[in-house]
């Protein structure tokens, strides 16, 4: 949750002041492309997490996610309305299946305190910007990008199913 909302801000932040840099006069394209995907998947696909998994529609959507992040350096600004189509599903299905992952697993006497860590870690994610900031002072906006969205596909990872133990 943190890392996803690290990425989140750093794109919301920052893909305005990179794009200018690069010469783009607008970026509409990209919040229009999201805010349509992102509506979609949750409109026409919100019952696809319960029928494939919630777990893995967790993990794929989160991969998606910190893949449009790490490529936004190399891709945007120049494919705006693809990053925020796929930023706009990633985001649509991670979310939900997240949090029924979330209340699916915890015993229910612990779902509120489960909840407000995930909630609170978010938070925190999205505090982090002030470093990133940092960062994208030092390095520039594409190596922010792709270390952020880097460690987010990473994350996925932890949501692959475990091997049951005997």
């Amino acid at each position: 949750f943190a890392l996803s909302g690290l990425a989140f801000s750093l794109l919301f932040t920052f893909l305005g002041p990179f794009a200018l840099s690069q010469g783009v006069k607008a970026i509409r394209s990209f919040f229009v492309a999201y805010t349509i995907a992102a509506l979609a998947v949750r409109v026409v696909g919100g019952r696809l997490a319960d029928r494939l998994g919630h777990r893995l529609i967790a993990a794929t959507a989160l991969f998606l996610y910190g893949c449009v992040v790490a490529s936004t350096g190399l891709l945007a600004p120049h494919h705006l309305v693809v990053l925020g189509l796929v930023f706009g599903i990633a985001h649509g299905a991670l979310y939900p299946a997240l949090m029924a992952l979330l209340i699916n697993l915890a015993p229910s006497a612990r779902r509120p305190r489960i909840l407000g860590l995930a909630n609170g870690a978010m938070s925190i994610g999205i505090s982090s910007l002030f470093p990133a900031g940092l960062m994208v002072a030092r390095a520039g906006y594409p190596p922010t990008f792709a270390v952020a969205g880097g460690l987010v596909a990473l994350a996925s990872l932890l949501l692959r199913k475990r091997p049951r133990r005997r």
